[in-house]
């Protein structure tokens, strides 16, 4: 799951169109749907504003692979030096083999 799928579900919970949810979050409905379609990544500011007008959402963040997670975690930190090198350490581990 990412974060759009997490937002939509948690939105789907509430019953809530995405014109409700962007008239409750002050967030336009074009950009939600970018988010919920996986088409752009929203800020942690937005993230913390949906997640205050739907608590339920962090339930459905948690289920977030770990390293999502942590980059989430360290961005809120801006433990800028630590998420390079988080992901650093991803893409070598993912470069093939010489």
């Amino acid at each position: 799951m990412n974060v759009g799928e997490a937002i939509h579900q948690a939105r789907r919970k509430r019953k809530w169109s995405l014109s409700t949810l962007a008239r409750e979050s002050g967030i336009s409905r074009g950009y939600l749907h970018l988010v919920e379609k996986g088409e752009s990544s929203p800020t942690l500011d937005k993230v913390e504003c949906l997640a205050a007008l739907m608590p339920e959402l962090w339930e459905y963040l948690l289920d977030l692979e770990d390293g999502e997670i942590l980059i989430l975690r360290l961005w809120r930190q801006q433990d800028y030096a630590e998420l390079l090198r988080f992901i650093a350490q991803r893409l070598e581990s993912k470069k093939p083999p010489a």
